[in-house]
């Protein structure tokens, strides 16, 4: 359900993801290609900036769903990770969109439309994360709940207070001696709790494994 508008108009803001690479759980081949990344990747999204503001919008502007898997602040002297967005760039992305007028969301809602028939206006989006990293807790929820934002976090059950890396997070299997152990360690049930107790938070199953 994600929609490109929605991808465009992040982009008009800051690039959606850091470090974009073709299979997400691979790390960067080389410090040429993050630099590479991180010349071309804003160019891009300048130009698709002034496009819209010349240009506008192509047609009505459908719900979006954000998909967000690590929320992690940048390791000095380790490779940016995988499928990540920094603290300040999260932030940066909800503020854009809330200035752009649009509305955040629970995703259920969004369903119950759906599944009801309902209009849904435009400028509505929904926020979620995949596999249930711990820095989503540390990092993701005081954002959340400062801008009042609600967000589902899709659970890798069986990873639930382990003490490693996610077995397919081969950024951090790589670099886990130089890393705090929050960018890599999944949710324990304690924190797992603490996050279904706000009111911005809904917990869901991703898969067990």
């Amino acid at each position: 359900m994600t929609n490109p508008m929605t991808q465009q108009t992040l982009q008009n803001e800051i690039p959606t993801q850091e470090n974009s690479v073709p299979n997400r759980w691979v790390p960067a081949a080389s410090r040429a290609q993050e630099v590479m990344a991180a010349a071309v990747i804003p160019s891009v999204a300048a130009v698709g900036a002034i496009m819209n503001r010349l240009f506008g919008a192509t047609g009505t502007e459908r719900p979006g769903i954000l998909m967000y898997h690590r929320i992690a602040p940048k390791v000095p002297g380790v490779v940016s990770p995988t499928i990540n967005v920094t603290p300040h760039r999260f932030r940066q992305q909800l503020v854009g969109l809330l200035k752009r007028d649009y509305q955040f969301w629970p995703l259920e809602k969004l369903l119950e439309h759906h599944d009801h028939n309902l209009d849904v206006p435009d400028k509505v989006a929904c926020v979620t994360f995949d596999d249930g990293f711990q820095n989503v807790a540390l990092h993701a929820l005081p954002i959340l709940e400062e801008l009042k934002i609600h967000a589902t976090i899709f659970l890798a059950t069986a990873y639930i207070d382990s003490e490693t890396p996610f077995p397919f997070d081969h950024w951090a299997l790589q670099n886990r001696e130089g890393l705090p152990s929050s960018a890599y360690l999944p949710l324990s049930l304690k924190e797992c709790q603490q996050l279904a107790s706000s009111e911005f938070i809904t917990l869901g199953a991703h898969t067990h494994t």
